[in-house]
């Protein structure tokens, strides 16, 4: 399954990089969130069964 990558212009510190990944795992669609305070980036994955439901919503919208 291939992340997400967002840039975070305003990541700074250890404590934001522990506040965004907290954050971002506890919505029920994310499987894990890594932040890299250097790169001021943040990498989700997804869970699979919301890929699959993506699909399904992007196929029924261009069908």
């Amino acid at each position: 399954m291939t992340p997400i990558n967002l840039f975070i212009p305003n990541i700074h510190c250890a404590s934001c990089k522990s506040n965004i990944e907290s954050t971002i795992e506890s919505l029920d669609f994310v499987q894990s969130a890594t932040v890299n305070i250097l790169r001021r980036t943040v990498q989700i994955t997804l869970k699979q069964e919301q890929i699959e439901t993506i699909r399904y919503i992007i196929d029924k919208a261009i069908t």
